[in-house]
């Protein structure tokens, strides 16, 4: 129950320290277990602007599928296409997953997830995200509510040449923005409504930043001549809700 509270705490104060844009991101999915090891999802989440009105920002469809070869070892596969005012983007994913228990109440997973973009996306070509998350064994009794804690470190490679300066306003070359450039905190509480639906509420946070010496591969780059910046830094906060339905065709018992 400490835990469960220190969840709730830090949920309610986060939003009030980050002075950033604030979106509202809603989804809906539903999965089904073909056996013992595999399984598919398809799922669709729309993001709304609550600066400016709950305007719809973009929205997203996705289709993945998952294997797991051994017990806490997870292999997963998918698409995923962003549709926003004035673009559609395609992203192919694959991601491993491996999951340790740490004592009688704690999991703690890691994840690396390699992501192909396309040539519409000018920010990068690929990425390369590290997941880690912690969180409960057990559901707690109230509610079956299940509280966890997330981080999402991105790698980035290609995309558009960004043109880049030196202090006397020279240019000094262009480059893609390759490195680590984001993270992203989630924490999240999950309630199972019954063995078909779950529902979840969570507060996600992302911060992009430029990491390293070298300036040819920084983004959040000024041009001294016009006052325009390349690329900048897209720092905001989600309170997000999410409702999961399994459709299982595979008794998994």
């Amino acid at each position: 129950m400490k835990f469960l509270f220190s969840f709730a705490f830090i949920l309610c104060i986060m939003p009030c320290l980050a002075q950033r844009p604030l979106y509202n991101w809603n989804s809906l999915s539903l999965s089904g277990q073909l056996s013992k090891r595999w399984e598919i999802k398809a799922a669709h989440l729309r993001a709304l602007d609550i600066n400016n009105g709950f305007r719809p920002a973009f929205q997203q469809t996705s289709m993945q599928v998952s294997y797991e070869p051994i017990k806490r070892l997870a292999i997963l596969g998918g698409a995923l296409t962003t549709q926003g005012a004035n673009r559609q983007t395609w992203r192919y994913y694959l991601r491993g997953t491996h999951t340790l228990r740490l004592g009688k109440t704690l999991q703690w997973s890691n994840s690396l997830q390699a992501e192909k973009h396309s040539a519409n996306e000018t920010r990068f070509d690929y990425r390369f995200i590290y997941i880690t998350r912690l969180g409960l064994r057990k559901r707690i009794d109230f509610l079956r509510l299940a509280p966890s804690v997330s981080y999402w470190l991105y790698y980035n490679i290609g995309g558009n040449p960004i043109a880049h300066y030196n202090n006397s306003g020279q240019l000094i070359g262009r480059s893609t923005a390759d490195g680590l450039h984001r993270y992203r905190v989630q924490f999240n509480l999950n309630s199972k409504i019954n063995q078909y639906v779950a529902a979840s509420v969570y507060y996600m946070l992302q911060n992009e930043f430029n990491l390293g010496s070298n300036e040819l591969k920084y983004m959040n780059v000024k041009n001294p001549s016009t006052g325009n910046t390349a690329r900048r830094f897209d720092n905001f906060h989600v309170a997000g809700i999410s409702l999961a339905f399994n459709l299982s065709i595979y008794n998994t018992k």
